[in-house]
């Protein structure tokens, strides 16, 4: 071939036109409440995205840069219609989803008794008179039916449970253990009687002021933890934390040797503590006028302050679980949250004015266990699903 006839070839065909990015690869939706998150295969020579969301004959557009997108807010139970697409290309993806709030249709259930703490454990569901005037410990399989069990003691605390035992603490009679949550026996008899008890999974236990379980004895303990640090006691994080009514908060690792912790902002008042799969929260007060405060902390040293948005949310008790805080309280009312600040009101069962009217029963305790949520209270229970 000769050299010139090459090179009209070459000049002939030119430069090949650039394909367009092709249709994004493993669209997939999560659907939550109020919101949708779209996610795909990050689609080489993208310049960003764009993504329809269709609703009936209408729709909008946005773009992203990342193969990521959140629809917020959504309608619960509409189902929503999304194309994703190169920016610079043609084809698209296309799924479906529909949003729906969690935790809705809560069933109401028999609770025979003023209860206010509740554990799980060995498939029992045990709740207690905590800081009730009456004495009353109910057992339960299914979280929705109860039965009352003779309890020797009065005064009552929480409930534990750990090592294939429920323990509870009664300012009468000492400290009382249970297999089945039926049968109640004496476990130890303190020099100093508290009722806030908390438990390691090692069966390590702790009852405020100065009582400890550890390595299957019970003793009067050597502890330095302060007489004024009993409003209540959690261990999560592989440690003990205490913390005092009036918002001091101490720490151990072996529930004998205590330090206070000081990184953490003031509070009026605490009244509870718990310890939510991946982090503590005390709940409490800022002070007159102020609501509700909330300290969490991953570690129990280190503490920062959560004000939550939802003023009509009571905050009695608190638990977490698939990726949900929920809380209860006056009223019957059950709140959730997924970062403890921004809050939504799920249930008032009944639907009632706020504020309380007397003598309604409220929800004092709550607990995510065996594949479903149970709250217990004044004479009421709920459990979902």
């Amino acid at each position: 071939m000769k050299r010139g006839l090459v090179l009209a070839l070459v000049v002939a065909c030119g430069t090949p036109a650039k394909q367009k990015p092709a249709a994004p690869q493993n669209l997939r939706a999560t659907a939550s409440d109020q919101q949708v998150l779209l996610e795909w295969d990050a689609v080489a020579d993208a310049d960003g995205y764009t993504v329809t969301v269709q609703e009936g004959a209408g729709g909008r557009t946005a773009t992203t840069s990342e193969p990521r997108f959140v629809h917020t807010p959504a309608v619960n139970g509409r189902t929503y219609d999304y194309l994703v697409r190169a920016t610079n290309g043609d084809d698209a993806a296309k799924i479906s989803a529909t949003p729906a709030s969690p935790l809705e249709g809560w069933v109401i259930g028999s609770v025979p008794g003023d209860v206010a703490a509740i554990a799980y454990g060995g498939g029992v569901f045990v709740a207690s008179s905590a800081g009730k005037p009456t004495t009353k410990v109910l057992r339960s399989t299914d979280g929705t039916t109860w039965t009352d069990s003779a309890f020797p003691g009065s005064g009552l605390g929480r409930v534990v449970f750990t090592q294939g035992k429920f323990y509870i603490a009664a300012f009468t009679g000492g400290i009382y253990s249970s297999a089945d949550g039926v049968s109640w026996a004496t476990e130890f008899t303190p020099a100093t009687m508290g009722r806030q008890i908390a438990a390691a999974e090692d069966g390590t236990i702790v009852v405020l002021p100065n009582v400890v379980r550890a390595n299957g004895a019970w003793s009067n303990s050597a502890s330095n933890l302060p007489a004024t640090v009993g409003q209540d006691v959690a261990f999560g994080a592989g440690r003990f934390v205490a913390v005092s009514g009036s918002g001091a908060i101490y720490s151990s690792t072996n529930a004998i040797t205590w330090q206070e912790e000081t990184d953490h902002p003031a509070v009026d008042s605490v009244h509870s503590l718990r310890f939510t799969g991946d982090r503590f929260v005390a709940l409490g007060s800022g002070g007159a006028g102020m609501g509700a405060r909330l300290l969490s902390s991953s570690d129990g040293r280190h503490w920062t302050m959560v004000t939550p948005d939802e003023g009509a949310c009571p905050f009695a008790d608190v638990a977490f679980a698939q990726g949900i805080f929920v809380t209860v309280g006056a009223q019957q009312r059950i709140c959730t949250s997924s970062d403890l600040s921004v809050w939504r009101l799920r249930e008032t069962i009944p639907a009632l004015p706020f504020p309380e009217p007397a003598g309604t029963p409220a929800l004092s305790a709550v607990i995510y266990a065996n594949g479903k949520w149970v709250a217990v209270g004044e004479n009421t229970g709920v459990t979902h699903p």
